[in-house]
């Protein structure tokens, strides 16, 4: 979850103008369609995964990059504390 948190902030890093309302219903089809898969390891198991993301927006009052990082890892530890498996925005 924080590799796809640090993964969406690098994006987001060169697009000043993407907006967490606008992210949301994006990871939140990503969370959907990746708890829905199923994958195979070996030739009896299956097992599917589940994903969380924590979402942040650059804080004028504090526009760091390790604000920024802390906002976003807030949301997740949010997200987790909310059952997992969530899209989160603070």
């Amino acid at each position: 979850s924080l590799a796809a948190t640090m993964l969406w902030l690098d994006k987001t890093s060169t697009e000043p103008n993407t907006h967490a309302k606008d992210v949301v219903p994006v990871l939140e089809n990503i969370r959907s369609q990746l708890e829905k898969k199923q994958f195979k390891e070996g030739k009896d198991e299956v097992f599917s995964v589940t994903s969380t993301f924590g979402i942040a927006e650059l804080d004028f009052d504090n526009p760091t990059e390790e604000a920024l990082l802390e906002a976003a890892d807030n949301a997740l530890y949010r997200a987790k504390e909310l059952g997992r498996n969530k899209v989160v925005h603070l």
